[in-house]
C-alpha cells in the first residue's frame, strides 16, 4: 500500500502527498481583510504545473461602498512563510473592487510570472490598488477555506508595514490561477456562506446522486465522506462505487445511522480504479424507497464552471452511471480516501501535488 491521501471533489492546490480532501468553509479574519491604504493579503499555494500563471481571479466578500477602491494583485515567491517580495512577472493594473460579494474577474497579470518550480511555495497577492482608500467601514474581506481538511495553505495580511504583525492563519485562499498552458488551479467554489443543499435534486424513489471523479494514476478507492441533510424517515441509503460503468461494490447505511446535515462516511472494500478512468459514488435509496417528503439531499458548492471538466456532481434516474446528468454548477461536498498504486498509471502523485479536473 501506498502512502495514504485524499481527494478533494473539485479543484485544488495540493502541498503533495497526504492532501487533505476539501469541504469549503469560508472564513472571514483580520488575515484577509483590506480595511486601510498600503494593505494587502496574500495567500499561500503550491502549483500543479511549471507552466507560467498568467491570469488571476478571487472571491470577494463586501461591506460597505466600494466606489473608487481598487486591487493589484501579483503572483511572490516565499520567504519564512510569508511574501518575499520578490514579484514574478509583474503585478495586474487597477482592478475596481466589486459593489457586492462575488468574483472578480479572471484579470492579466502585467507580464507572465515564467516557469513555476513544484514542490515550491507561491503566494498571491492582494493589495490596495491606490484609489480610494478603504476603511473600517468600507472593505473587503478576502476569504479562505479553513475547515481541518485543507491543502497547507496559509493567509497572511500586511498592515501597510510587514507581513508579521498579524498572525498568520492556515486555511487555502478562494481564489484561482490561469497558467500559460491553459491549465487552471485553485478552489472555485464561489463561496459565500460556503455549501448549501443542492438545488439539482433529492435522493429518493428512482433518483439517484453523488460524484464522478477521475485519477491521473491508478488509484485505490476505500472510503467516501458526503455531507447530507435527512428528512422525515427515508429508507437506507446505498453507496455504490462503480468504475466506469461497471459496479464494483454497494454499501447500505441503515436511515438511522445518516445523521442529518453533517458528514457520514462508508468505507469500500479497497478497489483499485485505473488511471484516467472515470469512477462514481453513487446514493440511492435502497428499494426505490422514500418520497418528496422522506428524502436525503447532498450538500454541494457552486464553482466557475469554466474550470472544471472531471470531477463533477452527477444526479438523475438511470442506472448506468455515465447516463446521469453531470452538473456544471456544483461540487459534491465530499471526500474520497485511498492509497496511490506505485508503479502503476505513471506511480504515485507526485509531491508536486494533485489537481483533478483542471485541464
Amino acid at each position: 500500500m501506498g502512502f495514504y491521501e485524499y481527494y478533494p471533489l473539485g479543484p485544488h492546490f495540493c502541498a503533495g502527498a497526504g492532501c487533505g480532501g476539501i469541504t469549503v468553509n469560508s472564513y472571514q479574519s483580520t488575515n484577509g481583510r483590506l480595511n486601510a491604504a498600503n494593505e494587502a493579503v496574500a495567500f499561500k499555494f503550491w502549483p500543479t504545473t511549471t507552466s507560467p500563471i498568467t491570469h488571476v481571479a478571487f472571491w470577494c466578500n463586501i461591506t460597505g461602498t466600494m466606489t473608487g477602491i481598487t486591487y493589484k494583485a501579483r503572483i511572490e515567491t516565499n520567504s519564512s512563510d510569508a511574501p518575499s517580495g520578490t514579484v514574478l512577472g509583474a503585478e495586474t493594473a487597477g482592478i475596481a473592487a466589486p459593489a457586492a460579494d462575488g468574483w472578480v474577474a479572471e484579470t492579466a497579470l502585467g507580464t507572465a510570472t515564467g516557469n513555476l518550480t513544484l514542490n515550491t511555495p507561491y503566494w498571491l497577492v492582494i493589495a490596495d490598488g491606490g484609489g480610494t482608500a478603504p476603511d473600517t467601514s468600507n472593505y473587503t474581506y478576502f476569504e479562505y477555506n479553513n475547515t481541518p481538511m485543507y491543502f497547507g495553505g496559509r493567509a497572511r495580511h500586511h498592515n501597510g508595514t510587514n507581513w508579521t504583525t498579524t498572525t498568520a492563519g492556515s486555511g487555502d485562499g478562494i481564489f484561482y490561477v490561469k497558467h500559460q498552458s491553459g491549465a487552471y488551479g485553485g478552489i472555485t467554489t464561489s463561496s459565500g456562506a460556503g455549501a448549501t443543499k443542492s438545488a439539482a435534486a433529492s435522493i429518493y424513489g428512482t433518483t439517484r446522486m453523488g460524484l464522478r471523479g477521475q485519477f491521473p494514476q491508478a488509484q485505490k478507492v476505500s472510503t467516501f465522506s458526503v455531507k447530507l441533510d435527512k428528512a422525515a424517515t427515508p429508507a437506507d441509503l446505498e453507496f455504490s462505487l462503480y468504475s466506469g460503468d461497471t459496479l464494483v461494490e454497494t454499501v447500505t447505511r441503515d436511515d438511522v445511522e445518516i445523521i442529518a446535515n453533517t458528514w457520514n462516511s462508508v468505507i469500500f472494500t479497497e478497489t483499485t480504479i485505473p488511471a484516467n478512468t472515470y469512477f462514481y459514488v453513487l446514493m440511492h435509496q435502497a428499494s426505490d424507497g422514500g418520497d418528496g417528503s422522506n428524502l436525503y439531499q447532498v450538500y454541494a458548492s457552486t464553482f466557475v464552471a469554466a474550470t472544471d471538466t472531471l470531477w463533477r456532481l452527477v444526479y438523475g434516474t438511470s442506472t448506468t452511471p455515465s447516463s446521469l446528468t453531470v452538473s456544471t454548477t456544483e461540487w459534491c461536498e465530499g471526500v474520497v480516501g485511498g492509497s496511490s498504486i506505485t508503479g502503476a498509471g505513471g506511480g504515485a502523485v507526485p509531491a508536486a501535488g494533485f489537481n483533478p479536473g483542471f485541464n
